[in-house]
This record gives structure tokens, sequence and C-alpha cells, in this order.
């Protein structure tokens, strides 16, 4: 009796440290904003079987599986293929893109066969197996400004031209052509636009499944109900996705 006994914690321990050694995979996604700078006449492979991608052009055009986007167009990819700028007038392009992908499942490159000029990664904690991928740009008139409010959704953003003050509970802070920044889900945030000229941003997000189609903002002061929304929103696409198959 007191050999079997032995033997049970024995079994126990080693179950135990085997679950402690053997790495799980996390139920955590990582939304991952990179910005790429593409040479004329080059061409950059990109893999993204298995993940979801957005991308964005912010300058010049690019071949994308034998369509040209232009300038402020965007689409979502989950495939593989190549990206192409025609040697036109030897511009550089630039691109930005989000991804998401499993939290620790890569080595921090992501999908472009191209290093990144700049790169912002957040973790989002778990979210249910199907969502929406959404892709927009919001533009405010000079001076406007987005009153108290906050989402619904967790979304990366990158500022394209103009400036914007981001004012959150815990902080201030300006934003220029080139930046990006993180709002969580339901994060009070007060944008105010540059007063000289109009400002504009690019961001995705990604939505419970139920929000298809349907706006994420909810402003939270009864004092601004009155007051003019200015900012206006052009959405580039709404995908439905499944995260976890």
């Amino acid at each position: 009796m007191l050999f079997f006994r032995i033997r049970s914690v024995f079994s126990y321990d080693e179950r135990l440290m085997e679950e402690i050694l053997t790495p799980q995979r996390s139920e955590n996604l990582v939304l991952r904003c990179c910005v790429h700078d593409i040479v004329a006449g080059s061409q950059v492979p990109f893999v993204t079987t298995g993940l979801h991608m957005a991308l964005f052009v912010e300058s010049g055009a690019v071949d994308l599986a034998g369509q040209r986007l232009e300038a402020g167009e965007g689409r979502y990819l989950r495939t593989e293929g190549a990206i192409s700028v025609p040697d036109t007038d030897g511009s550089t392009v630039k691109i930005v893109t989000w991804t998401l992908l499993p939290d620790g499942s890569d080595d921090g490159s992501g999908p472009l066969d191209l290093a990144p000029a700049r790169q912002m990664d957040h973790v989002l904690h778990p979210l249910a197996d199907n969502a929406v991928f959404r892709l927009d740009t919001v533009t405010f008139p000079p001076g406007s400004r987005a009153f108290r409010h906050e989402h619904s959704a967790p979304g990366t953003r990158y500022l394209l031209r103009g400036s914007l003050e981001i004012n959150t509970d815990d902080s201030t802070t300006m934003m220029q052509p080139g930046d990006p920044w993180f709002e969580p889900a339901c994060s009070p945030v007060l944008a105010i636009a540059d007063d000289r000229i109009a400002s504009q941003f690019v961001r995705a997000l990604v939505l419970p499944a139920d929000a298809l189609g349907k706006p994420t903002i909810r402003y939270l002061n009864p004092e601004d109900d009155d007051k003019p929304r200015l900012q206006k929103n052009d959405r580039l696409f709404d995908q439905l996705i499944t995260l976890r198959e």
C-alpha cells in the first residue's frame, strides 16, 4: 500500500512537471502594424496563409495579384503572393499593414519579406472565434474634434496627414504623420485636429462578429450631444474572419 501511494504521488508530479515544461499555446492574438517603404521596380513576396492581413497604400501605387491599388486604397489578404511596384517615375511607395497572428507564434518579422521601417505590436486578449476585421479612414476638417468617446473594439491607428492631439484619461500625446497608436476597447479619448489643415488617419479594428457594418463609436459626455460631429468615416472593408480554426 505504501509503495502504491508513493508511485501515485510520483506519477502526479511527473504530469505536473510535463505541463509546466510543455509550451502552451496562448489564446491571445497580436495586432501588428508595420510601415514599409518599397523601392520602385521591386517585388516583395508575402505569405499570409493562416493569418489575416490588411494592406493600405499610403503613397504611390502597387500591383497586387493583377489588381492595381492606388494611394488611399486598402485590401484584405489571406493568401500568398507578391506586391509589385511599377518602375514608372522611380518613386518609393509607402504601404501600411496590420496583421493578426497568435501571440508568440513567430520571430517578429511579419508576413512580408521586407523589414519594416516602423512596427507596433499590441496583444489582444482572448476574443471570440469569429470576428470582423475592419479597415477605414477618418478625416477631420481643420480645427474639428472627436468629442470624448470610446470604441467597442480595439485597434491601431496610423496618422496620414495633419496632426491630432490624443487626450486619454491618463495622458496627452500629439500625433504627427507617420505615427501609429493603439486604442484599447472602451478606452475614453478626445481627439483634437490641427487647426490649419485637414487631418486623417487610417485604422484597423477587430470587432465582434455582430458588429458587421455597424459604427463602433459611443460619445460619453451629455454636454456634447448637440455639438456637430464633423469628422468623416470612409470604410475600406469589413471582413468576417475566423480567428481559431
